[in-house]
């Protein structure tokens, strides 16, 4: 199983989760991809990515292959 971990420094946006504490990382993107649900960008656009890997630590599982566009099926992939 692929776990997340949230970096200190960007604890501010991620509401709700703590810093420093590994989650499994599907439960991590499936609560952020809801609260950008209720509380979408103030810019009035969508969030690049649900996980911005750098602001996160991953282990385990199989990581994501780049390049990955966000919403692709992973026949969508380039």
């Amino acid at each position: 199983m692929r776990s997340a971990r949230l970096r200190h420094a960007h604890a501010a946006l991620y509401p709700g989760l703590d810093a420093g504490v590994w989650y499994p990382a599907q439960s991590v993107a499936d609560y952020f991809r809801a609260w950008l649900q209720r509380h979408p960008p103030k810019s009035g656009g969508a969030a690049a990515r649900v996980l911005e890997s750098s602001h996160f630590e991953f282990r385990g599982g199989v990581p994501r292959e780049p390049p990955w566009h966000t919403g692709a099926t992973p026949d969508e992939r380039t």
